[in-house]
């Protein structure tokens, strides 16, 4: 393996959120017995929405911003992008992927960013 794929191979993959619905947490992979039940839980709270940290409608696009669960980084020596914004038509077809972050906190300053550059009738 070389130094890229090695530290992919060790760095976690997959990620919840805690109850706050901004701290990500690693999940090992493949899930252990005891880890089950965590994931249980976050897969209804994923479906009840706690992924979601926006979404807005300026005419006809849609800005979602959402935790992805995974890591799509793919430089191994910076932090994991978990959350994503991405401009969406209103057949729900994917525009453009706007950007990626690291935290909630970004995440939340480049949604608000998409959305006033949307409005501006700027596309991010």
């Amino acid at each position: 393996m070389t130094d890229v794929s090695d530290a992919l191979a060790r760095a976690p993959f997959a990620y919840t959120l805690e109850d706050d619905n901004r701290t990500p947490r690693p999940l090992a992979l493949p899930v252990a017995a005891e880890d089950w039940p965590e994931l249980g839980r976050w897969l209804i709270r994923w479906g009840e929405g706690a992924g979601k940290l926006a979404r807005d409608t300026v005419g006809l696009v849609t800005v979602s911003t959402v935790f992805m669960c995974c890591n799509l980084s793919s430089n191994p020596n910076g932090p994991p992008l978990l959350w994503e914004t991405a401009l969406v038509d209103a057949n729900g077809d994917l525009l453009a992927v706007v950007d990626r972050y690291a935290t909630w906190e970004e995440a939340r300053a480049g949604h608000d960013e998409a959305v006033q550059r949307v409005t501006n009738g700027d596309r991010p």
